[in-house]
């Protein structure tokens, strides 16, 4: 327990965000925990689901990937609309799609259809990142519907991207898999 008054979130969200920084390096369950308070306890904190990203990340580089399905998941449903939320949604549908079950083929088109349905109704601003993955996200749901046998919504989702998107490093691959459809 933190030693500061009840009263003063502010102190506790830095108090917390500090320790779970500290234990960013870790794979202890004690560091899941310390991360999945800071979402729970401030979820308007932008730090806090940055943070909870950052943990995910790291969890799935070091190969856990229940563990930061768990925290992407969390971000997912704590703060649908918010910025972290997409970035998290992506890596969800990535995780369904490589499960390559139909059932989690689904879930990944659905999580992809949610993601782009946001963006498009988000803010062009600096801080909206996400907004940088649409592209990535319009040739994943390409490839999920082609996984799914939807050779028409794939055709769609890769055509979309090559409309929208001429400078993205998925537009070759989507050039060719449009062209080759037709």
């Amino acid at each position: 327990t933190l030693a500061m008054p009840d009263n003063d979130a502010k102190f506790r969200n830095q108090g917390l965000a500090g320790l779970s920084w500290l234990m960013m390096e870790s794979t202890a369950d004690e560091s899941n925990e310390i991360f999945r308070r800071l979402l729970v306890e401030y979820p308007d904190s932008k730090f806090s689901a940055r943070a909870v990203i950052s943990r995910a990340k790291f969890l799935e580089e070091q190969g856990d990937q229940p563990a930061a399905t768990a925290f992407y998941q969390l971000i997912v449903d704590r703060l649908p609309n918010f910025e972290m939320a997409q970035i998290a949604r992506l890596r969800l549908a990535w995780f369904c799609q490589k499960s390559t079950n139909i059932e989690s083929l689904h879930r990944a088109k659905s999580l992809l259809g949610q993601f782009l349905d946001i963006a498009e109704s988000m803010p062009e601003t600096d801080e909206n990142q996400s907004l940088k993955l649409v592209d990535e996200a319009m040739y994943q749901l390409g490839w999920v519907n082609i996984d799914l046998g939807n050779t028409l919504q794939a055709e769609a989702a890769f055509g979309d991207l090559v409309a929208a998107f001429p400078e993205s490093k998925y537009w070759p691959d989507a050039a060719f898999r449009l062209a080759s459809a037709m």
